[in-house]
């Protein structure tokens, strides 16, 4: 990895994917040999694959190349839409417009938000988005030009969405409810021809796959779902009758109030303001969906949007994700819906650009004061990480650390690591429940038992967690020595 670029969780886990698939003869992995429980593999591996076949020098280059094509790719699906509002609407947006309307595109608030993972260096989240973006646009121009090729287009897209990204699959799939109970018999069927696809391609893995998230999704959201996203907040709508108003009124209650999804909608994308004022004075069109052009192309991709933000937003769904990020599907929708109807409602566009500026000033200070908290623990990470680097290459190690974050990030092939893909309760001879009080934090008492469990010699510990107690290291039954302390990590050697 570039000691320039910030160390992420989510990265340095894609980072290590591709070398586990670079090793494995550039083929899908099944098993993490190297971690000491959860082996089992359930994370969608096409994009790692692809740049499995990179040079681990050249990585960031070619996924550097990689979003600037996703991009392109976005501005071409803004100018297609364009052309299906003028061929079957009538419309006729000016050039200065539109190309206004593809800087709006690129500028929306969401995409600098400093929790989108698209942000980091390494992520599979801006293809998501794109392969997301896509098939709603082939939805849309299915449901206007009833032309086949787009229903063909939606099976090609089944198997690059199960084999790219769990969060795209997840919003396909809540969206296909949607069609079965509209009995849109064609585009059912071309979801079951995607799915034979996908099946005929490799129909072992596939099993593998499907089993895997299924266990993934029960797990989550029967056990682990309690213990990690409910604990940090209890409900998105109960925040606005009670949360917000008994929480301590503190620098970090500010994150909690912008972190809540509502309000995360509203600021990461301002353009809906316009939407819903659009939409509202347009009601008595909405009845007759399938004769108005204008709500099939523009109303209903952002309505299926704002659908699965509305089903993921409950406490017993919230394992399926933070539901603002689905609204980013409709991003291209709200914009050309902007650009084409603009002149209706004045107000409309006045509101949703103040919001849109206000939101960019909002995430700009707020990225850079999370950047600051951030750049303390990140420095600490690389000398640690350079000190793991340099002893594996004199020996193995099986590293162990308290902040399950922290062991995702120092991730690598040579070293074995207490950490596992969530799929099931068993850590071991353990329950999930009584090595976590709090998921990814493991509880202190358990921790020098584990380390004789699991035959750890390299012990982390990161002193910053609410949870650290001192007595920690005294309790380890095995002699230790500590060899470095950065900041609030601290990394001990069993002697």
């Amino acid at each position: 990895m570039n000691k320039k670029s910030k160390i992420s969780s989510d990265s340095s886990f894609h980072e290590y994917l591709i070398s586990k698939i670079r090793l494995n003869n550039n083929c899908f992995i099944l098993k993490f040999d190297n971690f000491l429980f959860g082996q089992n593999n359930m994370y969608p591996q096409l994009y790692h694959w692809l740049l499995s076949f990179c040079e681990n020098n050249k990585i960031n280059y070619y996924n550097s190349v990689l979003k600037i094509f996703l991009w392109c790719i976005q501005g071409f699906m803004l100018f297609f839409l364009l052309n299906i509002s003028e061929r079957y609407l009538g419309y006729n947006v000016p050039i200065h417009i539109a190309i206004f309307g593809l800087i709006i595109l690129y500028l929306n608030p969401f995409n600098f938000d400093s929790n989108n993972a698209k942000n980091i260096n390494l992520s599979p989240r801006l293809l998501g988005v794109v392969i997301g973006q896509l098939f709603l646009c082939f939805i849309a121009s299915y449901h206007i030009t009833e032309e086949v090729i787009f229903l063909f287009l939606i099976s090609i897209f089944i198997p690059l969405v199960i084999y790219t990204t769990q969060f795209t699959l997840q919003f396909i799939s809540i969206i296909f409810l949607v069609h079965i109970f509209f009995f849109e018999t064609q585009i059912i069927i071309a979801y079951l021809l995607g799915l034979l696809f996908t099946v005929a391609i490799n129909i072992k893995y596939f099993i593998f796959y499907f089993k895997m998230q299924l266990q993934h999704k029960t797990f989550y959201s029967k056990k682990l779902a309690d213990q990690f996203i409910l604990k940090v907040r209890y409900s998105i709508w109960r925040d606005f009758i009670y949360d917000f108003w008994i929480k301590p009124k503190n620098k970090s209650f500010i994150l909690y109030i912008y972190n809540n999804p509502v309000i995360q909608a509203l600021f990461g994308f301002p353009l809906l303001i316009f939407f819903i004022i659009n939409f509202v004075s347009n009601y008595e069109n909405i009845y007759y969906i399938k004769n108005n052009g204008k709500v099939l192309l523009f109303f209903v991709p952002v309505l299926l949007c704002f659908f699965a933000f509305i089903i993921t937003s409950f406490r017993r769904t919230r394992f399926l994700g933070e539901p603002q990020r689905y609204l980013e599907f409709s991003t291209p929708f709200l914009v050309v819906l902007l650009i084409t109807n603009y002149h209706e409602n004045i107000l409309g566009v006045y509101l949703s650009f103040l919001l849109f500026l206000i939101s960019l000033l909002t995430v700009y200070i707020l990225k850079n004061k999370i950047s600051d908290i951030k750049n303390i623990k990140e420095i600490s990470l690389y000398k640690i990480k350079d000190y793991i680097t340099n002893k594996s290459k004199i020996e193995k190690s099986v590293i162990f650390c308290n902040n399950l974050n922290i062991t995702k990030k120092l991730l690598d092939t040579n070293n074995s690591f207490f950490w596992g893909m969530p799929v099931n309760e068993a850590i071991g001879n353990y329950n999930y429940k009584n090595v976590f009080d709090e998921y990814p934090i493991v509880s202190n008492d358990i921790i020098p038992e584990l380390i004789d469990s699991f035959k750890v010699d390299t012990v982390i510990i990161d002193t910053s967690v609410k949870s650290y107690n001192k007595s920690v290291i005294n309790n380890i039954n095995q002699k230790i020595k500590l060899a470095v302390k950065e900041g609030p990590l601290e990394i001990y050697n069993i002697i």
